[in-house]
């Protein structure tokens, strides 16, 4: 990771921030009781070397820490304890493999956030992503210690505060109101509808109300079909540019937790992500960190998108120049203009 982020220094990103994902003991999908690095990354030694990176280059660097499941090949839980129970009583499990659990919000604060915070003191430029809290709400019918969904909530909420108020910059994956509301940096908000048939199109309305607010990413550049079009998604939805990264192949990850990218190998994408952070920064700098106050499809395949500080963002997504309101937008393209 601390190759990739000095490569990327050295080839012009000098904004960025870097979320690792499975870098505790375990790997991914281990439920982080204990804060230790997996030794394959280098172990005490290599995170010790990355965090005087990340003090030297002034990089934000995120551990993500998933803190909602756990996977019985990592242990680390009691699953008869901790695991969150369906009516009437059953383990909640993933129906793919039966290896996964949902845990209970008790376990997080008797266990999990402690062992985070002591991290954290030692580590003190290092910041959490927690998976899973923007997009998970469940019950819990354990018999010794129910929860309903608001239980849930209200329980996810209390601990968000307490552990916020020491470590502001906390960021959270997914959408869910109560804990974005907690988060320095959302990431990975959807940036397309949900498909049922009462949805005619797609809208960024819950970017309108973050936008100015929390920055967000939404889609990786690199798991989508088409980059140029993802872009033109990240400048309309006003999301920052977004790669899951690896120093080796995808096809490596086969047969782990996290078996989910095609394409990720740094090598094959430096050149894009160097690119994609260039078009951006040049682009959509004048509304960075500016509320939206319009959205509107003026045809099939023409955005425009307007800003509380004036400017306004034309986002064209068909195969012809259009031009719209005097501005003429080149095909696959975007323009910002002032007024």
């Amino acid at each position: 990771a601390g190759d990739i982020l000095a490569d990327l220094r050295g080839a012009g990103v000098s904004r960025m921030a870097c979320e690792l994902i499975g870098w505790s003991k375990g790997g991914y999908g281990a439920v982080p009781t204990t804060t230790s690095p997996a030794w394959q990354l280098g172990g005490k030694n290599g995170l010790n070397a990355l965090y005087a990176l990340a003090e030297s280059q002034e990089i934000p660097i995120y551990l993500q820490a998933d803190t909602m499941t756990g996977s019985t090949a990592h242990g680390g839980y009691n699953t008869r304890k901790d695991a969150v129970r369906e009516y009437p009583g059953i383990i909640v499990a993933d129906s793919a493999t039966g290896k996964r659990n949902l845990l209970s919000p008790f376990v997080v604060k008797k266990s999990l956030f402690p062992a985070l915070d002591r991290f954290l003191e030692q580590f003190q430029l290092f910041r959490v992503s927690l998976t899973g809290w923007g997009e998970r709400l469940h019950y819990d019918f354990n018999r010794s210690r129910p929860y309903s969904r608001t239980d849930t909530m209200e329980g996810m909420k209390d601990l968000l505060a307490e552990f916020t108020a020491t470590h502001p910059q906390t960021a959270v994956e997914g959408n869910n109101l109560y804990a974005a509301l907690y988060a320095s940096q959302l990431i990975n908000l959807p940036d397309s509808d949900s498909g049922y048939r009462m949805a005619d199109r797609s809208i960024p309305f819950y970017q309108m109300v973050m936008h100015g607010y929390k920055p967000y990413t939404t889609v990786a550049g690199n798991t989508t079909y088409d980059l140029t079009e993802q872009k033109l998604r990240w400048a309309e939805y006003g999301a920052q540019p977004y790669f899951i990264l690896t120093r080796e192949r995808a096809e490596e990850l086969q047969g782990t937790d996290y078996n989910r990218l095609f394409t990720s190998e740094y090598s094959l994408w430096k050149d894009r992500v160097v690119e994609a952070y260039q078009w951006y920064n040049e682009t959509m700098k004048p509304v960075y960190g500016t509320p939206m106050l319009e959205h509107a499809q003026l045809e099939e395949g023409l955005v425009r998108v307007r800003y509380e500080n004036g400017y306004t963002v034309y986002v064209n997504y068909q195969a012809e120049d259009r031009e719209c309101d005097g501005v003429s937008v080149p095909a696959q393209s975007v323009e910002v203009v002032k007024g």
